[in-house]
């Protein structure tokens, strides 16, 4: 068979030895396809350079080198298929747990072999402070985007609390450090308040405690600063929009038919000042005007 395949002149014979059994299992088998093409791979990108570079680093294992240094060495072995910053990847990849990469903005990189960096270098560990990083990073993004996903319609209050009202990424959060956070008062007065930093908009909670405080306006201020309130011009807002929530509730808003005429309703708020022995207090209240106009026949 080797003869035939040597001797032949065309390609028949190499195609008898294709579909040989022995021939094809020692050259078609899916290893040695995949081994032809590594070995092709590697001799495309078989730097000389770049082998020079990596054997001057083995030499001298003491010592701290730069990317500006090893990048003008590999020019001078003649290299002309990397640039700086691809060579010391390609560094790091070629002796990986060896060397540690050190790199500052404005600076250029330092590759040191970590057996012998503790003579210029005091290295330490810091995976799990990287893990915390990490995991951090994960759960502050996780909460923001779901503040993001809560609708607000400044027309419209609504001062009921619910445990809807607060992300359940937070409230699963405060229950994990303590078992008195666990959907209790106190949580959900932390889950407004980070709600409300993030949103920047007022949570239910936040509104409610403000109305029960809204005869001072500097103690709404003074706890608006903690986030535990809605600012006084929130609740101002809250005033004029109670009419209009009141208004939308009840059955005669609107024009409607009132047996003989028209029956209309409009509602609306206003203060009152009233002076007593001990100063003067202040009371709101909510009236509502209803007309009705003759219908002419």
């Amino acid at each position: 068979m080797r003869v035939r395949v040597e001797g032949a002149v065309s390609d028949l014979h190499a195609a008898d030895a294709r579909y040989h059994v022995n021939c094809m299992t020692s050259f078609m088998s899916p290893k040695s396809v995949s081994a032809a093409i590594n070995n092709s791979q590697e001799e495309e990108k078989a730097d000389p350079a770049f082998d020079s570079v990596i054997d001057e680093m083995s030499k001298d294992r003491s010592r701290m080198w730069n990317s500006v240094e090893l990048f003008h060495q590999y020019q001078q072995f003649g290299g002309k298929v990397l640039v700086q910053r691809s060579l010391v990847q390609k560094i790091n990849g070629h002796f990986k747990e060896d060397v540690v990469v050190l790199s500052s903005p404005g600076l250029a990189s330092l590759i040191v072999f970590i057996k012998n960096a503790s003579t210029v270098l005091n290295l330490a560990s810091d995976k799990e402070e990287d893990q915390q990083d990490i995991l951090l990073e994960k759960l502050a993004k996780i909460i923001c985007n779901e503040v993001k996903q809560i609708a607000t319609d400044r027309s419209r209050y609504d001062i009921r609390i619910t445990k809807e009202s607060i992300r359940p990424t937070v409230m699963d959060l405060l229950s994990a450090l303590s078992a008195n956070l666990k959907y209790t008062l106190p949580a959900l007065l932390i889950g407004n308040i980070i709600t409300n930093v993030l949103s920047n908009n007022p949570t239910n909670l936040q509104i409610a405690l403000g109305n029960l405080i809204r005869d001072s306006k500097s103690l709404i201020n003074q706890m608006y600063q903690f986030r535990v309130t809605c600012s006084y011009d929130e609740i101002l807002r809250f005033k004029k929009s109670a009419a209009l929530a009141a208004t939308k509730e009840i059955q005669l808003s609107g024009i409607h038919q009132g047996g003989v005429g028209l029956l209309q309703a409009v509602a609306d708020n206003f203060d009152a000042g009233i002076s007593s022995q001990n100063g003067k207090m202040t009371t709101h209240s909510l009236a509502m005007l209803s007309t009705a106009k003759q219908c002419i026949r």
